[in-house]
């Protein structure tokens, strides 16, 4: 299925009109180049990346900050996607594999576009030292529970991503600062036991992959939120906006869930 770009306006006194911003997340190392094409198209001023880019992980470190219990509708619904994967797996030729060369080939592209800021994910466990040599070397900015400023045409946001295993003592800092902030959390589903009692202008999240399926608008599984979740693609709460995504990481296909670019406009 072909990516699509999916239009949001924000309204903020604390901008200036014509800010555009573009929002990727959940990569998952597959061939995204007809998503690098559509960024360069739009030309945005800023990029965001919110989490899952690469596949990296440390055992020593897999435990979720929130892991809710699932129903027993959302458990069936979870182990027959999982089986009928494995079918498909079997019995089809999965083209568009993981492999990292995908990943630092989308961020070359994207970062010769416009300023790239990246958050993390629940696949990113760690990164490699070469993964940072490769961020920098390609002037990418890498947030983990950490936040900087970018500044253009007079605008000037304050960018903070927050990881996984979140920091919550920075996380309540930054909420706390002057101006214009804008958060990059992978999980969406945070928002109701993290973010709604903060102050954030902006959040951009994305992990739910758009629910997988989606019947008459609206997601049917996400991770973390089971079955028919909350969270899976829009605007939220004014202020929170969900992607789906640029891949598919499953051979079970998306079903009314186009691979996604975020453009939002002030």
């Amino acid at each position: 299925m072909k990516p699509i770009v999916t239009r949001y306006k924000i309204k903020s006194e604390k901008l200036s009109p014509g800010l555009r911003i573009a929002l990727v997340s959940d990569l998952h190392q597959r061939d995204a180049d007809d998503i690098a094409l559509l960024i360069e198209k739009i030309e945005p001023d800023l990029i965001l990346v919110a989490g899952d880019s690469l596949e990296r992980y440390d055992n020593e470190r897999n435990k979720p900050y929130y892991r809710p219990t699932l129903s027993f509708p959302s458990w069936v619904v979870l182990n027959t996607v999982y089986y009928l994967n494995e079918f498909f797996c079997l019995f089809s030729r999965f083209k568009n594999k993981s492999d990292d060369g995908n990943t630092f080939r989308f961020f070359e592209k994207i970062s010769a576009v416009a300023p790239v800021f990246v958050g993390l994910g629940n696949h990113e466990e760690r990164l490699f030292p070469e993964d940072y040599r490769f961020f920098e070397e390609h002037g990418i900015t890498v947030l983990e529970n950490a936040d900087t400023v970018f500044e253009k045409n007079g605008n000037k946001l304050k960018i903070g991503a927050l990881r996984s295993i979140p920091d919550e003592k920075w996380l309540s800092r930054f909420s706390e600062e002057e101006g214009f902030k804008l958060l990059i959390c992978h999980h969406p589903e945070y928002y109701d036991i993290l973010l709604a009692d903060k102050d954030f202008d902006l959040i951009v999240a994305g992990h739910a992959h758009g629910g997988q399926f989606r019947i008459a608008g609206r997601g049917v599984f996400a991770p973390s939120q089971g079955l028919f979740p909350k969270y899976t693609r829009g605007l939220y709460h004014g202020k929170m906006i969900v992607g789906t995504g640029c891949a598919n990481t499953a051979a079970v296909p998306r079903l009314g869930n186009p691979r996604e670019v975020v453009l939002i406009e002030n």
